[in-house]
């Protein structure tokens, strides 16, 4: 059972550390700087019950509210669990483009998805349902406009519609999680320097580690820990 569960009332009202820091979660970072994807045991509450059932009833209501209300200090191994960011299939998939120099008709990934839609079958990506060649046009024009964009202006803040999110592990690493994956890695690849991100998770050993070395309360020592990682 995912430990945010097993705790009931530290889900039921706002995190008061969360709510302290404020703006101090949002950071500037290096892309370089975030090597390892991992996701909080709580996403598992997302697979509830069978698809069709999912869809029809909004299961997933009930793992969106967990996930606001899941508390800033996480704890859990969700970040000794991590795997490379450069060996998911999100980055393999824009690295493709990037050295096809964005002539995605001639990639791995295109040959794929097009024999996929000829065979019959229909391919689901984030909320969109790819059915047809023109859907599969579609979808890899979109991310080749996304990564000439990025490669000519940097990151824009103000074209994302969430942010990037991101979890602190153990040692103090960087560890991305769900919200931002296609974007981390068009900003890994293109050369952008720096890019916001969001934490949304901080693991209690790192916590502890930062208390030893800043006086004052979890929050001061939290914010401190932050600042070193922030490159602006």
């Amino acid at each position: 059972m995912p430990t945010v569960i097993k705790n009931l009332p530290s889900w039921l009202r706002r995190d008061r550390l969360r709510v302290e820091l404020g703006a101090a979660l949002h950071l500037q970072v290096s892309p370089s700087m975030i090597r390892d994807y991992a996701l909080p045991d709580y996403v598992r509450l997302k697979r509830l019950g069978p698809k069709p059932l999912r869809r029809l009833l909004g299961i997933d209501l009930f793992y969106r509210f967990v996930r606001s209300r899941a508390p800033l200090v996480l704890p859990g191994d969700w970040d000794l669990h991590a795997t490379p960011v450069a060996e998911t299939p999100t980055h393999r998939f824009i690295a493709e483009l990037v050295a096809a120099g964005y002539d995605y008709r001639a990639t791995a990934a295109y040959a794929r998805m097009i024999a996929e839609i000829d065979s019959g079958k229909a391919i689901r990506h984030k909320k969109s349902i790819i059915d047809s060649r023109d859907k599969v046009e579609a979808h890899f024009a979109y991310y080749c406009g996304v990564c000439r964009s990025m490669a000519a202006d940097g990151y824009r803040r103000e074209s994302a519609r969430d942010p990037l999110c991101v979890m602190i592990g153990r040692h103090g690493n960087i560890v991305k999680e769900e919200k931002g994956r296609h974007r981390l890695a068009v900003a890994q690849l293109v050369g952008v320097p720096m890019i916001p991100v969001w934490v949304r998770h901080i693991h209690p050993l790192w916590v502890e580690e930062l208390r030893r070395t800043f006086p004052g309360s979890a929050a001061e020592a939290i914010r401190a820990g932050l600042q070193r990682l922030d490159i602006s």
